[in-house]
């Protein structure tokens, strides 16, 4: 029979960037390009340094947050520990989008996984969704998260975007944030 040839490999799927976080912020400036339609950033083993926090997004330009008061954000979550479950859902209008409503987990190596999916930024209204499982900051809940957020504002010139903890605590140094373009 005949040999198989293969073509050049090449993808739509394209790797920005990617830090361990460290510091007070996970933060991604200038990303955007014409290249790309949409973006995608996993998050892998992400904690905070310490306790009671909860990440929060904001959008960029340049390296100043948007911080006006037009962040819609939707979510719902449920939760296992071996024994009991339940739900959350909850909405809010503020100046961030708060990505879960779990505390993140701060002790041992314990960290959260999340993929946060950014429409086209430099739209009009851009659009956020993310699904994220943690172990909750007391060890105790298995959390599955998905949220949905919109940043309700036209012409924002957003070409980046940074994460930070509610508390305004430090990030643990461990895992990834990695960005991918999506042309």
């Amino acid at each position: 029979g005949a040999n198989p040839s293969w073509g050049t490999v090449s993808s739509d799927f394209v790797k920005i960037a990617e830090v361990t976080p460290s510091g007070g912020e996970i933060a991604f400036n200038s990303v955007t390009s014409s290249d790309y339609k949409h973006y995608v950033l996993h998050l892998s083993q992400i904690a905070a340094a310490s306790g009671s926090q909860e990440p929060y997004l904001r959008f960029r330009e340049g390296t100043s947050n948007k911080t006006s008061n037009d962040y819609y954000t939707t979510y719902h979550s449920s939760y296992y520990n071996g024994s009991n479950g339940g739900v959350n859902n909850n909405n809010n209008r503020a100046t961030h989008m708060r990505l879960q409503n779990w505390n993140f987990p701060d002790s041992g190596t314990y960290g959260s996984n999340m993929v946060i999916e950014f429409g086209n930024l430099a739209q009009d209204y851009p659009k956020v969704s993310m699904s994220g499982a943690i172990l909750d900051a007391n060890m105790a809940n298995i959390v599955n998260i998905r949220m949905a957020g919109i940043y309700n504002v036209s012409g924002a010139n957003i070409n980046g975007f940074t994460i930070y903890n509610s508390g305004g605590a430090n990030f643990k140094s461990q895992g990834t944030a990695t960005l991918y373009g999506l042309k």
